[in-house]
C-alpha cells in the first residue's frame, strides 16, 4: 500500500526503551524525564543506522537519531552538553559509517531564532569537518531512502 500511495520512507524512533511508541495514559513523567536528559547525556546510545538496517524495512525506516530541541532560557546553560551529545553522535556516525538522523520542527526555530540558527550553525560547522575528514554525507530522508533503494 505505501508503494502504491508514493510512501518511499518513514522517520522511526530511536530504538530505545525510551524512545518505544506509548500513548498518552501508558506515559510516564519519568520517562519523559528520562528523555530531556538524553537530549544533554548519552543515556540511549548514539542511535546511528547502518544501511543494512535501514534497507531492512519498506517503506524505509530512517529513526531519529537525535531530536534537535529548540533553544530553552531555561536550560541554555546546559547547551554546552545538548551540543557536544550531538556532535558526539555525528562523529560516531561518521567514522563508522552510519547513518544520523538529526531532526526538528522548522516552526521550533521561530522563537529564539538568533540562538536556534546561532546553535544550528555550530551543527553545520562540525558537519563540514566531518564530510572533508570523513565524507559525511548530507541527504534528504527521500534522498536517502532512493539511494538506498537504488
Amino acid at each position: 500500500m505505501c508503494r502504491d500511495l508514493g510512501i518511499l520512507c518513514i522517520r522511526g524512533n530511536e530504538h530505545s526503551y525510551l524512545y518505544d511508541a506509548r500513548n498518552g495514559e501508558e506515559e510516564s513523567l519519568f520517562r519523559r524525564a528520562l528523555r530531556l536528559v538524553d537530549a544533554y547525556l548519552n543515556i540511549s546510545g548514539h542511535n546511528c543506522y547502518t544501511d543494512e538496517y535501514l534497507k531492512s524495512k519498506h517503506p524505509v525506516d530512517i529513526p531519529s537519531s537525535r531530536f534537535l530541541r529548540p533553544y530553552s532560557a531555561k536550560l541554555k546553560i546546559l547547551d554546552g552538553l545538548r551540543l557536544k551529545r550531538i556532535k558526539s553522535g555525528m562523529t560516531y556516525a561518521a567514522k563508522n559509517g552510519r547513518t544520523y538522523h538529526l531532526w526538528w520542527h522548522p516552526h521550533n526555530f521561530g522563537i529564539n531564532y538568533k540562538e536556534n540558527f546561532a546553535f544550528l550553525e555550530k551543527i553545520l560547522d562540525h558537519y563540514s569537518q566531518l564530510s572533508q575528514k570523513y565524507n559525511f554525507q548530507s541527504h534528504t530522508m527521500s534522498g536517502l531512502a532512493k539511494l538506498l533503494t537504488q
